[in-house]
């Protein structure tokens, strides 16, 4: 999916906003961050961002803000590899950190978050002020397990308080830890929904289960006034309506982020909530902050994140070197990972090589042209054409990228000249 956005000031998000002089808060949403604290690193114009958020936030002036994330936050993942379980770990725990930072208000567990285990989660979970929520999420033993709602304050033009319930809802089919339970979302909101209507001016159901069942959710619980999801990372760049519900989700990893700027007439909200009161924000170089010498809190938060960062993996490298013969000496059969062991990190690449005729070559013929004796298989795996792996991220002898002349090692003569081309193409 391609997304196009239009740059424009900070100082004039707001005035693409919803009559701004009706507003009574902000509400900003993000979902599927995938442990993202810097820019996505995508090809074309990197999004995202910690620092950038924190620019576009700084740049909301004229109201409160109510901050709400819908889940898969901490991790990219449902399990990470062992040699990156640790710097998983790390920057989880700095992106609770640049979250609370920000002032994030409330947040909803997806599957990846348990990415690490149940424990792990529970662990840093314990480091943050920010609450975890989910209504219809308990333990094995039938005890409770998060808080199922929360009730925040703010304040209308008029200076009057405001009640804002914020349920949290997960997907009861989504692959949880063994020692959780979820129940249907529908149930537990319906039974929420009556305690929290009466005394609530505005009822939203913050959500971790995709978008077609937050459909569902709005159609079953027409109370609801809003629905925040995630998880299917739906690119909403308009509002959608179920009856009087409107339902938001931001896409994934930051990339942008979604305002809302509801309105209340005598503290009663305006419902359903016009389309025009939304607006998607791409977290693009717009939103970088000037170069100065004074480096902003959450540019120091990252700064710090970094050197942790490398300081763990050279932790990582000694340890490894330590009890580890280099490739040049170790025995051919143990330079091999597989295709199987490179999709975990390379989940992108392994996607796509799924979709080429080397996934499915028929290639004991072409073994025994390749160079590489150790890898038996029916396709043409990742180091047929770019080398064992060895112990990589850390050692190897495998090729970063590969020409044309490995390549020529299986596809030779000129009637093959187009599938040479095509095979260059896609180990690339």
């Amino acid at each position: 999916m391609k997304f196009f956005a239009v740059p424009v000031p900070i100082t004039a998000v707001l005035a693409l906003l919803w009559s701004p002089a009706t507003q009574a808060l902000t509400l900003v949403h993000s979902n599927d961050v995938m442990g993202d604290i810097e820019p996505c690193g995508c090809q074309g114009t990197p999004k995202g961002g910690m620092v950038r958020k924190e620019a576009l936030l700084k740049g909301i002036e004229v109201s409160d803000l109510l901050q709400l994330d819908a889940g898969d936050l901490l991790f990219s993942t449902e399990s990470l590899p062992k040699l990156l379980q640790t710097e998983g770990a790390l920057q989880a725990s700095y992106l609770l950190k640049a979250m609370e930072l920000l002032n994030h208000d409330v947040i909803v567990p997806g599957e990846k978050d348990f990415a690490l285990g149940f424990k792990t989660f529970e662990n840093l979970r314990s480091t943050t002020k920010i609450p975890f929520l989910a209504a219809n999420l308990s333990r094995k033993d039938g005890k409770a397990f998060l808080k199922p709602f929360v009730i925040l304050k703010r304040k209308d033009k008029a200076g009057k308080e405001l009640r804002i319930a914020v349920i949290g809802l997960v997907g009861d089919a989504l692959r949880w830890p063994q020692e959780l339970i979820a129940s249907p979302a529908i149930a537990a909101a319906k039974r929420l929904v009556q305690e929290l209507r009466p005394e609530a001016d505005l009822l939203i159901a913050l959500t971790h289960q995709g978008h077609e069942a937050d459909r569902q959710l709005a159609q079953a619980v027409p109370e609801l006034d809003l629905i925040i999801g995630g998880h299917t990372q739906t690119y909403l760049q308009q509002p959608v309506y179920a009856g009087s519900t409107m339902i938001l989700e931001a896409a994934y990893r930051n990339q942008f982020v979604g305002l809302l700027s509801p309105a209340f007439e005598k503290s009663k909200l305006i419902r359903p909530i016009p389309a025009a009161a939304y607006q998607s924000i791409a977290l693009d170089e717009l939103y970088d902050p000037a170069a100065t010498a004074v480096k902003t809190p959450m540019q120091k938060l990252v700064s710090e994140f970094k050197n942790a960062a490398s300081e763990a993996l050279k932790a990582k490298e000694a340890e490894l070197n330590k009890f580890s013969p280099t490739t040049s000496e170790a025995p051919a059969e143990t330079e091999f990972q597989t295709v199987k062991k490179c999709a975990q990190c390379h989940q992108a690449q392994h996607r796509f090589w799924k979709t080429t005729p080397h996934h499915k070559a028929l290639n004991k013929a072409l073994n025994k042209k390749l160079p590489f004796m150790a890898l038996k298989s029916d396709s043409v795996e990742c180091e047929h054409c770019h080398g064992p792996g060895g112990n990589h991220p850390f050692s190897g002898t495998y090729r970063k990228t590969v020409d044309e002349k490995v390549c020529l090692t299986c596809h030779r003569g000129t009637s093959d000249a187009q599938r040479k081309r095509i095979a260059c193409k896609e180990t690339k």
